[in-house]
Order: C-alpha cells, then sequence, then structure tokens
C-alpha cells in the first residue's frame, strides 16, 4: 500500500507528498535538519517526517517500512538493507580550555588512564567506534557517566564532569565558540562512515530521491 501511495505521488511530482526519515543520534541532530531545510527550500509542498533515534532503531524502522530511508553511522546486521556511502565523521577527545590536556600540542594515550571519561549510551554508533579503538590499543579507561545524546555529553564536559569522545560535527559551534577544545591524541585516529540505508526492495519516490541527491551534494 505504501509503494501504491509513493507511486501516485510520483505521478504528481515533487508538488506534495510525505517522505518518513529515520536518522541516529549524531546525524540526525547536526546534519539532517540543514539537509532538510535546503530540500524544503526547493520543494515547499513535500512534507518530510524526521525520527531521530540510535542506529539499531533506525535499521529497524528501514526494516518495517516505518521509514523510507534513515541516515546512520553504525554497523548493520540485515541484509535486507541498501547501504549507500554518504560521509566520514571524525571522532575527537574534547576537553574544556581550562583542561591541563587542553593545554597540549599531542597527548599520549598513557596520559588517559587517569581522566573520567563520559560516554555515549550502549547502542551509540559513536561508542561503538570509540570503544573499538580504545580495545585496539588495549586500554581501558573510567567512565563517570553514561549520555544518550552528544548534547547531554557536551554539556558535562564543560561543567567539569570528565572529557568524552565526540564527533565533530558534533561540536563545531563549541570549538568556534572556543567553549570545549579538541585534542590529538598520538597514535588513535577514529573514523566512521555515515551511510543512508534503505530496504532493498523498497520502493523510493522521487521525493525521497531528490533528498537523497540533496544529502550527498551538501
Amino acid at each position: 500500500m505504501d509503494d501504491a501511495r509513493h507511486s501516485v505521488e510520483e505521478l504528481q511530482g515533487l508538488e506534495r507528498g510525505t517522505v518518513r526519515v529515520g536518522a541516529s543520534t549524531t546525524p540526525g541532530t547536526y546534519l539532517v535538519p540543514g539537509i532538510i531545510a535546503r530540500f524544503k527550500h526547493d520543494h515547499p509542498k513535500v512534507e518530510i517526517r524526521l525520527s531521530v533515534k540510535d542506529t539499531r532503531r533506525v535499521e529497524e524502522g528501514v526494516l518495517e517500512n516505518d521509514f523510507d530511508f534513515g541516515f546512520v553511522g553504525g554497523h548493520l546486521v540485515s541484509r535486507e538493507v541498501e547501504v549507500i556511502p554518504w560521509i566520514t565523521d571524525q571522532i575527537l577527545l574534547v576537553v574544556t580550555p581550562k583542561h591541563p590536556l587542553a593545554k597540549r600540542r599531542q597527548v599520549r594515550i598513557r596520559d588517559l588512564k587517569g581522566e573520567k571519561f563520559i560516554f555515549r549510551e550502549p547502542g551509540s554508533a559513536t561508542q561503538a567506534a570509540v570503544s573499538a579503538a580504545l580495545n585496539d590499543i588495549g586500554i581501558e579507561v573510567e567512565s563517570v557517566m553514561e549520555a544518550d545524546n552528544p548534547g547531554v555529553a557536551k554539556q558535562a564536559v564543560q561543567s567539569g564532569l570528565g572529557i568524552a569522545f565526540l564527533s565533530h560535527f558534533a561540536i563545531r559551534t563549541e570549538l568556534r565558540a572556543k567553549t570545549l577544545k579538541a585534542v590529538k591524541v598520538q597514535g588513535l585516529d577514529i573514523k566512521r562512515e555515515l551511510k543512508i540505508v534503505h530496504r532493498k526492495d523498497k520502493h523510493l519516490s522521487r521525493a525521497a530521491r531528490e533528498l537523497i541527491e540533496t544529502a550527498h551534494s551538501g
């Protein structure tokens, strides 16, 4: 029935219709709203419904046809999902400008052992990438708090509770305002690929395809 509805919308071009989008927390908060704004500038009558969840729940929503497609940053488990490469995300260590590590040009891995960390919640793609990187270098660090979104983690760092690894997309405003500082860790380079996903058997409407194209062009 959804595919039939999309077929009718195809005949109506981009003058009307609805696109249901799922997005994991970082792209959904810091990237996708700008993409939607650019799309709506050209296609104001198309309705966009955005739902922000963790990567696993976005994938589930795509499989259950709750979303036409999704923006995610984590590992996907289903073979029924078509994966379209999108952009690379750099995950950085952030501290307050008054933190002792902020004064260093480069931090050694061993310097992290005595620090208190704010981590993202289990299920977060950011946290999965950070955990994998720390395991690879064989270091254990102390967690003082888990945050279910980047905004909470940033506030915790700014309040002096600890330090955190966060997406550079999530901290651009704070870096410009100099309320947070990104610190380079020697021998630690954490990256992940953000992706656009949809069911392999999903008929994407013209509006959905145009929104994906807008994401790639931005």
